[in-house]
């Protein structure tokens, strides 16, 4: 495993893979501006093998996991040396990216868990609950409903410097008690639900429904999408009784090394 030093030392190997093959299987999605903060800080890495590349981007204790690969009923890994998440994306139709899964539970990858993406159409929201943009006196507060509430490796959650630029950047909105979250991100189609978390004591209140509804009258006319684990009945029940319907897209998340 190398560290990737440049973008285009990363777009080059990414082509030649490319290049090779006109069937190629990959989960790279990244933003690019995570990507080019990510080669910024010297935490992308790269692992080549016959049928493609594996790309690892550090976070504090874990990587998440990308790849390019021609064969990918057969990833050639290399073992890292911290826990590594893998995210695969899929349509019920498409067999290249099952196989990735299947692949990838050859060479020890565990299934953590799946989701499905939930996609709401713009128009208005119902109405809208009493929750404000978060500030940055709650950074601690809202950290600690970060790593109460999702996965450790797998649940994307931010550093407190990320979470510090979320909330500066008037992406995180909370209840006047901090007692709930919701993080988003925007682009220029849509915007799309990353977080929505509320405290264990403070649920079943309507903080989630308010923290969503305030979140799509921010969207406006646009389109907003959500990734949902497909074991989390009152996330679904949520995003549903605010228009969100299933897409057809699913994901398969994987964990290497501690589950």
């Amino acid at each position: 495993m190398k560290r990737i030093e440049s973008s285009g030392e990363l777009y080059d190997g990414i082509n030649k893979i490319l290049a090779k093959s006109s069937s190629v299987c990959t989960n790279f999605f990244l933003p690019q501006e995570e990507t080019e903060r990510s080669l910024a800080s010297g935490d992308l890495f790269v692992h080549h093998t016959d049928s493609g590349i594996l790309i690892y981007r550090r976070r504090e204790t874990y990587y998440r996991t990308y790849f390019y690969l021609a064969d990918p009923e057969h990833p050639e890994m290399e073992p890292p040396d911290l826990p590594a998440v893998l995210e695969i994306p899929y349509r019920d139709r498409d067999t290249t990216a099952k196989n990735a899964v299947c692949g990838f539970a050859e060479t020890g990858f565990a299934t953590l868990f799946h989701r499905f993406r939930m996609t709401r159409r713009g128009s208005e929201p119902d109405g809208l609950g009493t929750i404000i943009p978060a500030r940055p006196d709650q950074l601690d507060t809202l950290m600690t409903l970060f790593r109460e509430n999702f996965h450790p490796y797998a649940g994307c959650i931010p550093t407190e410097k990320e979470l510090a630029d979320e909330i500066a950047a008037g992406h995180i909105l909370t209840d006047m008690n901090a007692s709930g979250l919701l993080h988003f991100t925007k682009s220029r189609t849509g915007s799309e639900l990353r977080h929505l978390a509320v405290a264990q004591s403070m649920r079943n209140r309507g903080i989630a429904g308010g923290l969503v509804q305030t979140y799509l009258s921010l969207c406006g006319s646009k389109k907003s999408t959500v990734w949902v684990r497909e074991d989390n009945e009152p996330a679904i029940r949520t995003y549903e009784k605010s228009g969100y319907k299933a897409d057809g897209m699913k994901s398969a998340v994987l964990i290497y090394g501690n589950n």
